[in-house]
């Protein structure tokens, strides 16, 4: 059985926020934000762009593909954050600017 575990709530008004990520990205990997300024309704249209977008066949992400800028889509198993595992992550990307 999985243990739970509690995430940090950041609040971006905060002074010491930048800590706070840098901390929690450290520790757990894992934050949620709070007073970030973005209306409910964008929130929302972002996670379907994003799920439009992912859910597309490798065909179509292919063309956006990462560049040296490091922007761009990357498909799951092509990094290897954990230098311990032998596969790629089990992850799949998109940066854009």
């Amino acid at each position: 059985m999985s243990e739970q575990q509690d995430f940090a709530v950041i609040d971006l008004s905060d002074s010491l926020a930048a800590q706070a990520i840098l901390d929690a990205a450290v520790s757990s990997g894992f934050f949620f934000v709070s007073n970030h300024g973005f209306k409910q309704d964008e929130v929302e249209s972002i996670f379907n762009i994003s799920n439009e977008f992912f859910t597309q066949d490798v065909t179509h992400k292919k063309p956006y593909a990462i560049q040296p800028d490091n922007l761009g889509w990357s498909s799951i198993g092509r990094e290897a954050l954990d230098g311990d595992l032998a596969a790629g992550d089990a992850k799949e990307f998109a940066f854009q600017s």
